[in-house]
């Protein structure tokens, strides 16, 4: 017998056609709400052709709420879902955009406080959000009541107290002084001001209501100061620059103030947004907040953020005409805060800017993530267990889900037990046990090599924090099943020119006897035929046939073969892709 030369062995070895992956079936869609820790649930709601994305979140700890910049800076937009993932470990498990923003500079256009340091100022005319202490929202318009005067002991009268109009934000063409702390950026805008440095007594951020003193260490005018750090600086444009110039000469002490009634030194912060959407219960017809009759009407993607009686907090995206729906206007977005119970509900930026994640993965579909000015994120911090996956394992040796993985978080040190528990009670194994956060960890569910048998299971992660206060405990669900594996597909061809077809004898394994389907799909998943429906296998090596006829006539293509297997369980499948000449 002639051998082939080496070479020629390889390509035609190369050139043989791969078998098909196999993959298990797509888990079904969620029905209701989901549970992302405890407290927070998410929810997919489509009614009438529009879908709205959902979370409620219960007041109570170890749950938060708070406003924050997605960038580094005032004028520097990020993405929600790089701000999120950036502060997975410190707690941060889900988030919706918050305040509109100037689209070229990055600025919020209203105020901003994480807890009650000051980033940026209220604009007067338009709602904010206030987060206060245990989780009240309040919907409120705020006003900057900042000031600014020279300390000279040796003066014989005392130095006049100046005003100032914004914090972190250009004054623009009107008259006025803005304060510029390091969370602006690393300079001033260059514009027509006249400006002074001030070194701070001390290096600390700006807090909303407390004032702060320091010395005049530099001055100039056209902007482009540098803000360094334990400085901030004060820039006056038109009418107000003589008297910066005049009372802010090199050496003198200065006390400044920003304070923000309203803001509670002990809440979580406050963020702007608008309009005004539902109050005591009520729809609020036209909140009157400046805001034009485009952006009010406009059917389109919208974020909002309201609180029910029961104290549940709503934070609630729409989609919009980007994913193929009709979309919300202010109204309508306000009729549905509230349907789901608001009794006090605030608007936040729309269109592009609507957004919402889970964990850091967006919810709402865009093809590309806008960055956005600020955000308002949710926080948790007992133990937290993302969703296994999958959360049916199939221990069949096959390489398709012999294991599944999670990963427990926990944004404060402690001690973390994660266990695989059986669903009536009992530990079965134990995968983790030791010191952690913050930070987080994989843990591998395999069934094979922990020796335990198929069943519903939970697997649990409970954390003991550190500082002594309550243990919490997240579970998830885990269906060890492995009744089905070893999918492979035979092609035989048969007959010749237009007779000519291919027979296909579907093989797989069954650990337990098993009621079992065939189908054929096509790429979209429509079923074109049913080779077999709910027929009782015994254990063993199976072969089901198909003589590859679609009708009367040979199938030609791409088509995909499910094997779908119920039994008491629950129904588990495999699925591999098929091309017939």
């Amino acid at each position: 017998m002639r051998r082939a030369p080496l070479a020629l062995a390889c390509l035609l070895a190369a050139a043989a056609p791969a078998a098909a992956a196999v993959t298990s079936l797509p888990p079904p869609p969620p029905r209701g709400p989901q549970v992302v820790v405890p407290g927070l649930s998410y929810q997919r709601l489509e009614r009438d052709g529009q879908v709205a994305h959902i979370m409620r979140l219960v007041p109570r700890a170890p749950l938060g709420l708070r406003p924050a910049l997605t960038g580094d800076q005032v004028t520097r937009r990020g993405r929600l879902t790089d701000a999120i993932r950036a502060r997975l470990d410190t707690g941060v498990v889900a988030g919706v955009n918050a305040d509109y923003f100037n689209l070229d500079g990055g600025w919020p256009s209203g105020l901003l406080a994480e807890g009650d340091r000051l980033l940026a100022s209220p604009e007067a005319s338009r709602s904010a959000l206030v987060v206060g202490p245990g989780l009240a929202l309040a919907v409120e318009r705020l006003l900057l009541a900042g000031r600014w005067q020279v300390q000279d002991p040796a003066s014989a009268t005392p130095f006049a107290v100046r005003t100032m109009a914004t914090v972190n934000r250009p004054i623009g063409s009107s008259t006025g002084v803005v304060l510029y702390t390091r969370d602006f950026g690393g300079r001033t805008p260059s514009g027509p001001v006249s400006e002074a440095a001030v070194t701070l007594d001390v290096d600390a951020p700006l807090r909303a209501n407390q004032a702060v003193t320091g010395t005049v260490v530099a001055t100039g005018t056209g902007g482009g100061t540098e803000i360094a750090p334990g400085r901030v600086v004060l820039a006056a444009s038109g009418g107000a620059r003589p008297s910066l110039v005049g009372d802010l000469q090199l050496g003198r002490r200065v006390r400044i103030e920003a304070s923000v009634a309203g803001v509670p030194a002990d809440g979580s912060g406050a963020v702007g947004g608008g309009p005004l959407l539902v109050q005591d219960g009520q729809v609020v017809p036209d909140a009157g907040e400046g805001f034009t009759p485009l952006q009010t009407g406009q059917r389109t993607a919208r974020t909002a953020v309201g609180q029910a009686g029961s104290g549940t907090i709503l934070l609630v995206t729409t989609e919009g005409p980007q994913q193929g729906r009709t979309g919300y206007s202010v109204a309508e977005q306000a009729e549905l805060m509230a349907s789901l119970g608001a009794v006090r509900a605030i608007g936040f930026d729309s269109g592009g800017s609507a957004l919402m994640a889970v964990g850091d993965r967006l919810v709402i579909p865009w093809s590309d993530e806008r960055p956005i000015s600020d955000a308002l994120l949710v926080t948790y911090g007992g133990a937290q267990l993302t969703p296994v996956a999958p959360a049916r394992v199939s221990p069949g040796g096959d390489g398709v889900d012999d294991a599944a993985r999670a990963v427990v978080r926990s944004a404060v040190p402690g001690q973390v037990t994660v266990a695989l528990e059986r669903r009536g009670g009992g530990r079965a194994a134990t995968l983790f046990e030791g010191a952690l956060g913050p930070g987080a960890r994989e843990v591998v569910v395999d069934p094979r090599a922990l020796g335990v048998p198929d069943g519903p299971y939970r697997l649990a992660a409970t954390l003991t924090p550190a500082d002594g206060s309550a243990p919490t405990t997240q579970s998830r669900p885990l269906v060890v099943d492995g009744t089905l594996s070893a999918l492979r597909l035979r092609k035989l061809a048969r007959g010749t020119g237009a007779a000519r077809r291919t027979d296909v004898q579907v093989r797989f394994t069954l650990r337990r006897p098993a009621r079992v389907s065939v189908l054929v799909q096509d790429a979209a998943g429509r079923t074109l035929r049913r080779i077999a429906a709910g027929r009782s296998l015994a254990r063993g090596a199976q072969v089901v046939p198909w003589d590859g006829t679609l009708g009367r006539r040979p199938a030609r293509g791409s088509f995909r073969i499910v094997v779908e297997a119920r039994t008491f369980l629950g129904l588990t499948g495999l699925q591999t892709d098929l091309t017939l000449p």
